[in-house]
């Protein structure tokens, strides 16, 4: 077995600070790709939002419509009934 010299300890050092910045690249690229996702899934749920509260009220306004036209038409057959 040859005895390695101190040059080729740098030589791999070297190496191995290249690959760190290689991963350490990787990484940020990474995050960046994560934060534009969390941003467009953020705006996504944001939109449903909006759009579910609008039908909500939609929903809650045909209700009370109907309640109301409901007990109208009850209140008109009841006076008519009881009135004479």
């Amino acid at each position: 077995m040859a005895e390695r010299s101190p040059f080729d300890y740098g030589d791999r050092i070297g190496r191995l600070e290249g690959i760190i910045e290689q991963i350490n690249d990787r990484l940020g690229s990474l995050e960046a790709r994560m934060n534009s996702l969390e941003s467009n899934l953020e705006a996504r749920m944001n939109s449903l939002e909006s759009s579910l509260q609008r039908d909500f009220r939609w929903l809650a306004g045909t209700m009370i419509g109907m309640w109301v036209t409901t007990m109208g038409l009850l209140l008109t057959i009841t006076i008519k009934v009881f009135a004479g």
